[in-house]
């Protein structure tokens, strides 16, 4: 599990899509322009926070990761709250899940 918090760590920039190889390059590219526009304007963010890319690439390297096993649980009377994950990091408890903290980063 890649949590938000970490997530929102690792933006991509027009230049990380401008990387990429293929015939999927161009509409990657497009897509990408519109989404960090829309970052942009809303946010005030210069990026584009890609959650689904962040978990792929950990498929593809889960040595990119830096990775805790904690009690996780699922929000599901809170008014404000609900839906969400909240990570115990202690690692108490008997939801443990393996999540990630961070990226290893050069």
């Amino acid at each position: 599990m890649i949590p938000l918090d970490v997530c929102n760590k690792m933006p991509m920039f027009l230049n990380d899509f401008q990387k990429i190889r293929g015939k999927l390059k161009r509409p990657i590219i497009s897509m990408m322009q519109q989404f960090i526009k829309v970052f942009k304007k809303y946010e005030n963010f210069k990026g584009a926070l890609v959650y689904d890319a962040l978990a792929t690439y950990y498929l593809i390297n889960p040595h990119a990761y830096r990775l805790k096993e904690m009690d996780v649980r699922i929000e599901t009377e809170g008014e404000f709250t609900t839906g969400m994950s909240i990570a115990d990091r202690r690692n108490w408890g008997d939801k443990i899940q393996t999540l990630c903290c961070s990226q290893n980063r050069p």
